[in-house]
């Protein structure tokens, strides 16, 4: 069991209980507990069989058992019991925006749905409009969220994916010994947003030895065309390839790079009379890039054929994790955060940061305690005085209601160092609505930068729709950055998007992870990836500034 088998299990605990138990607080304990077991970079096992799991601050007793019986069976008592409680497919309901468990609970009782066909159905049929308070907008809108459900399919998003990779590298060296290198492969590791598995790659000199004795390790798995395939977990295929010292980088390429890449890498190999491009024998990756007249492609540029376009020097100008100075989007104890302010300023100076920008919610939000004028007024006071290892920038989160207008008065905007402006509510606006809704906190003067622009949730929400000309032409005017959120059940902006604004020269980019907790802060590097796929330079990245030019950069964001 590692950190993501047991926040998946705690994830579906959570979910089920929506479903049946009328104690949101319950519910709410259960998803807190896997947001923290998530975000952990340390393994959680060992707490668990130690008995002092329940020190982390948000699982209690109850959990701390569930926790201990996951660790010994696979499973728990209370998860189990919930499983046998609601039929099969009951769950997908949840999927459905605006579908929350009471009227999901209504729905089955009044008339017997209880999953997404029988959800179906009953809309087509007429059925669901006897339902109290289902208008007949509202069954429109379930009918295209099911074609929207559909038509993503599912996958696992990137934080769970990412740890679940290195968890299968990190056992398979601790099996195979000094005597085999061990690479992360796959999607993983090029960064895409969803995944269906994890892929690991072995260079060693007897190959199918190894494979046998990762077999006989995990008691069991499928070996098939020179791969082991291990028990799924937590809905991700586990797979290991293995080749010899000469192959393997050849093989680590194809099974990391797209289909679409491995394409356009033949056509180079078969211009230069090189033959099967699977079959080259290299020392290592960057010798096989050598043979193909290419400089050593980092993996996130193994996702489009355009990352193949990237010089030696483009690929050094990147941005990397190694360059983030700080982190300008995180949320504390004042509002909806996990911790402290000064324990998420001490996170940030052991991760080498020299500042962090604290932005806590404005009021309109409620359900995350936003901050009114007085308790921010209070905040900045607390943030000037306080001692902390990094310098801390007053800030706010602030929203962008639904008519434009920031949910902050302006005097103390002005007053504050750094303004996250963001759409939490009403994001199904007609574009046009949303596009003059965005257009006018851009050109307000007031936002230093625009928060996950398109409001997605990887998996949840497709994000809602706007003129995209428009609003980053109106950023690159107003010296406004766009922000690449790098949670991972975001990662708002996608490369894609960071295409079309990087043919803006002005624009400037901003990577924060979001952090509600301590934990959260190792996010940072889900965005970086995600802005490496799309060629950002670490010189259009607020985040990599010094901290003299980042002060300059500040200084001219208020009309004066």
């Amino acid at each position: 069991m590692n950190n993501i088998d047991f926040a998946a299990l705690l994830d579906d605990i959570a979910q089920l209980l929506a479903l049946t138990d009328t104690n949101p607080f319950r519910v709410k304990a259960y998803e807190n507990a896997s947001r923290l077991v998530r975000g952990m970079e340390e393994p959680i096992a060992p707490l668990v069989a130690g008995g002092t799991v329940t020190s982390l601050k948000g699982i209690g007793k109850g959990i701390a058992a569930d926790l201990e019986q996951m660790l010994a069976t696979g499973s728990c008592e209370s998860l189990d019991a919930l499983r046998a409680a609601i039929p099969p497919g009951y769950a997908d309901l949840t999927r459905v925006r605006g579908l929350g468990p009471k009227r999901i609970q209504t729905l089955r009782a009044e008339l017997g749905i209880e999953n997404l066909d029988a959800l179906e159905e009953a809309a087509a049929s007429g059925r669901l409009a006897t339902v109290s308070g289902l208008t007949e907008k509202a069954v429109a809108k379930m009918t295209d969220e099911i074609r929207r459900i559909r038509a993503a399919g599912s996958g696992v998003v990137v934080g769970s994916a990412f740890r679940a990779g290195l968890a299968l590298r990190d056992w398979v060296a601790s099996q195979l010994g000094e005597g085999a290198t061990v690479t992360l492969a796959g999607s993983v590791a090029r960064g895409d947003e969803l995944h269906h598995e994890v892929v690991v790659a072995v260079s060693a000199a007897a190959p199918a030895d190894c494979l046998e004795q990762l077999r006989a390790a995990a008691g069991g798995g499928a070996i098939e065309s020179g791969a082991l395939l291990l028990e799924e977990r937590a809905g991700l295929r586990r797979r290991v390839v293995a080749a010899k010292p000469d192959k393997a980088p050849a093989q680590w390429l194809a099974e990391t790079a797209t289909p679409a890449v491995m394409s356009a890498l033949q056509a180079r190999a078969t211009e230069r009379g090189l033959g099967d491009l699977r079959a080259l024998r290299a020392t290592n990756a960057a010798a096989l890039f050598a043979l193909l007249d290419l400089p050593n492609l980092p993996p996130e540029l193994l996702s489009d054929p355009r990352g193949l376009e990237a010089s030696a020097d483009d690929i050094e100008a990147l941005v990397s994790l190694d360059k983030m100075r700080r982190d300008l989007h995180l949320h504390t104890t004042w509002s909806d955060g996990g911790n402290t302010i000064l324990e998420m300023a001490t996170a940030a100076a052991a991760r080498g940061y020299d500042a962090i920008a604290v932005t806590d919610h404005s009021p309109s939000l409620t359900v995350a305690r936003g901050l009114s004028a007085e308790r921010l007024t209070a905040q900045i006071a607390e943030l000037r005085a306080a001692d902390a290892p990094v310098r801390l920038f007053t800030g706010l989160e602030v929203d962008i209601l639904a008519d434009g207008q920031l949910d902050m008065e302006p005097a103390l905007l002005d007053d504050l160092d750094w303004v996250v402006g963001s759409v939490h509510g009403q994001m199904s606006q007609q574009p046009a609505v949303m596009t003059d809704r965005l257009l006018r906190a851009i050109s307000s003067g007031r936002i230093d930068a625009l928060g996950h622009p398109t409001g997605r949730i990887l998996g949840g929400r497709p994000g809602f729709d706007f003129d995209i000309d428009a609003v980053f032409d109106a950023c690159e005017t107003h010296g406004v950055a766009l922000e690449l959120n790098a949670a991972p059940e975001r990662l708002d902006l996608n490369d894609n998007m960071l295409r079309i604004a990087l043919a803006r020269p002005g624009l400037r980019f901003v990577i924060n992870t979001d952090a509600h907790s301590v934990p959260e802060l190792s996010q940072m590097h889900h965005g970086v990836r995600m802005a490496r796929r799309a060629g950002v330079p670490a010189s259009r990245v607020l985040n990599c500034l010094d901290a003299e030019a980042f002060a300059r950069h500040l200084a001219t964001r208020r009309p004066q």
